[in-house]
């Protein structure tokens, strides 16, 4: 990207309104919107004029609409504005020859008029020189981290893209696009990439340009979900590096399982096209902003490097300068394709089940009554139906399996309930910020199955048993769809993801890659009708191998009725006015199955 240069024009501040002719008395117009035309410009220690290009400016009014602009290459913008009085607000300071400008002045605006407007040297506020990086660097700036959570936190959405997920943030730039990194995006399809901009409302994300090469993608929400956020500004330096070792940075974004996390540290290097400083990144937080104390956006927090023999690491943030060349290829798609739409998609849900009661139902619970929950066979592929208390039960029954001889053990030996072995214990309160299956959701896991593949079994009927076998997956998820009662269900979401092995022996050959499938919904797909009946839920699967046709299956009304009852307890602690009524699969008895009733009946091959 061009680095730009100021050249421009320092002139003592001028506000000049200038006031049409009044029309012929007798006709009364109604007041025609009024034009400033602004320009920007500071006089260097030579006495050079240079223009202050990309600085954004908010103008606001008496009644308190505001409108914002920014200066173009050459330190010049315009507006066109009702008539009033107004106020006009630099959104960050600009930094030039080691101090701050900022601008912060009173304007009026005739009807039909044009005000011109010029900021300079003489009219800012010049806040402080920055002080260079040394001993007492840090001690002069202050840890903006407070201030910018409060002020940015709004602008800083979650992207989720199929399984993956990362962040990305809301600009000032082409009328407020989301910039985060091209490999967020890269592995998931149009209607899989989302963005959650608060913790109810998860909106379409529409790519609008990627470059791989730098690692950014640009998006673009619906402008309903944009208009009245902050956008936050993108640093352009004009004559020096876009910070120095030893400054404060801050980094917002989504890592792990957490929600809207903040870390600060400080800048370590300045590459070519990137940041390398001590601020804590995490997975997740690839496509946040990295910022300066002046809440700028100075980079896109990308990768970490990170010692296999521990230790903290680095991190490493692309330079906002090289998101010049995706900005230039959505502004051409911004004209050419339409919004994505403003439809509201389905969201994890905020409330929680409480892991000390689905523990003690666990513990009660027969295994026999989820083992349908499990290994389904459909196609080359094997689906299990999952909620938190199929898990839990799941890890007891693996618990019981492995450790039976330790409990025989720990018995003999008087050992306290508190020091047994046990896989359940783990699952604790905190359980839910650390990833565990604690939302009232049902998923599905769709995974292929293994198989030993045409040719290397004839050749060892053959040849003889104790040759090598050679095996293969025997599908490949390249997508699924949910259907309760043969409608389409949106996931909160679901995605898939390549699964790798490589098993090499005397006996064996297993190389292959294939894709697993995982799919989350709210739990009220299962919620049964007015008799009790549970819902019909059929799985549909892409498979790669054979992509002219789908695998299908239904679930059995045992296994939906099952996973529907076991959320009693938490409709009657969390949500009580929602209602709950226990599902019967009797009164399903009657239902034809799916496969029957000519549902996707060209398209399926049913399991």
């Amino acid at each position: 990207m061009t680095r730009w240069i100021f050249t421009s024009l320092a002139l003592t501040a001028i506000v000049l309104t200038w006031t049409p002719h009044l029309p012929a008395q007798g006709h009364s117009p109604s007041p025609r919107p009024g034009t400033i035309v602004i320009t920007a410009a500071l006089v260097d220690h030579d006495m050079q004029v240079r223009p202050v290009p990309l600085h954004a400016l908010l103008l606001t009014g008496a009644r308190a609409e505001s409108f914002a602009t920014r200066t173009a290459i050459d330190g010049k913008a315009s507006l066109v504005v009702p008539p009033g009085t107004y106020t006009l607000t630099s959104v960050a300071p600009i930094e030039f020859q080691g101090q701050r400008y900022r601008w912060k002045l009173e304007l009026t605006v005739g009807s039909g008029g044009t005000s011109t407007v010029s900021l300079t040297n003489d009219n800012a506020a010049v806040e402080g020189a920055p002080t260079p990086a040394g001993p007492n660097a840090v001690g002069v700036r202050a840890d903006p981290a407070t201030a910018l959570f409060e002020r940015l936190s709004r602008s800083v959405f979650r992207i989720q893209a199929g399984l993956a997920h990362g962040t990305g943030f809301l600009t000032d730039t082409l009328g407020g696009v989301v910039i985060t990194n091209a490999h967020v995006v890269e592995a998931a399809e149009g209607d899989e990439i989302s963005a959650v901009v608060d913790s109810a409302t998860r909106v379409r994300a529409q790519v609008l340009a990627r470059d791989p090469e730098a690692d950014i993608a640009v998006l673009r929400l619906h402008p309903d979900y944009v208009v009245h956020r902050f956008r936050i500004p993108l640093q352009h330096p004009v004559e020096r590096a876009p910070v120095v070792p030893g400054e404060r940075l801050v980094a917002m974004g989504y890592p792990l399982n957490q929600g809207l996390t903040i870390t600060s540290g400080i800048a370590s290097s300045v590459r070519a096209g990137a940041i390398i400083s001590d601020v804590n990144i995490n997975p997740g937080n690839s496509g946040g902003p990295l910022l300066n104390a002046d809440g700028e956006a100075v980079a896109v927090n990308t990768f970490g490097d990170v010692s296999g023999r521990g230790g903290p690491g680095v991190s490493g943030s692309i330079l906002m300068a090289r998101a010049g060349p995706a900005l230039a290829r959505a502004a051409v798609e911004l004209t050419q394709t339409p919004s994505p739409s403003s439809g509201v998609l389905p969201s994890m849900p905020t409330d929680q089940v409480d892991v000390g009661t689905v523990k003690a139902q666990a513990d009660t619970a027969d295994p026999d009554n989820y083992r349908d929950f499990a290994g389904r066979g459909v196609g080359g592929f094997e689906v299990t139906i999952q909620t938190p208390m199929q898990t839990l039960v799941a890890v007891k029954a693996y618990e019981n399996d492995i450790a039976k001889d330790r409990k025989k053990r720990e018995a003999r030996a008087g050992l306290p309930e508190s020091q047994r072995f046990s896989e359940v214990r783990e699952y604790r309160d905190w359980a839910e910020y650390v990833g565990a299956p604690t939302a009232p959701v049902v998923s599905f896991a769709i995974i292929p199955k293994v198989g030993e593949t045409g040719g290397s079994l004839f050749k060892r009927l053959m040849l003889g048993p104790n040759l090598k076998a050679t095996y293969k997956f025997k599908g490949d998820v390249r997508g699924a769809q949910v259907f309760r009662n043969q409608e389409p269900v949106e996931p909160i979401k679901g995605g898939h993801a390549p699964m790798k092995v490589f098993v090499e022996n005397q006996w064996v050959s297993l190389k292959d890659v294939a894709d697993e499938g995982f799919y989350v919904f709210d739990v009220e797909i299962l919620r049964p009708d007015a008799s009790g009946a549970p819902p019909s839920i059929v799985v549909a699967i892409r498979d790669l191998k054979s992509p002219k046709d789908l695998k299908c299956t239904e679930v059995s009304a045992d296994v939906v009725a099952q996973a529907w009852n076991d959320f009693e307890s938490f409709y009657q602690q969390n949500r009580p006015q929602a209602g709950f009524h226990r599902a019967n699969p009797g009164a399903a008895s009657e239902r034809k199955p799916a496969w029957s009733a000519d549902f996707l009946k060209d398209d399926c091959k049913w399991s």
